[in-house]
């Protein structure tokens, strides 16, 4: 499933983003997604105006 577009405001300076958020994982469809998740680097946004990283929590559903 393609990753869903989301308006997200930094939690250091406030500056809106629109991020790529993944809520369905399908390792039988994208097999190299499960070390993307397993590594913890899923659904992580750097912000540009403060540089500062962070994961979105959002629900997941994952399929392997």
């Amino acid at each position: 499933m393609p990753a869903v577009k989301t308006q997200v405001q930094c939690p250091n300076c406030q500056f809106p983003v629109v991020a790529d958020i993944q809520q369905l994982i399908d390792v039988g469809l994208e097999p190299g997604i499960k070390q993307v998740f397993l590594g913890g680097m899923l659904n992580i946004i750097q912000y540009p105006s403060c540089k500062q990283a962070s994961m979105l929590s959002t629900p997941l559903v994952y399929q392997d």
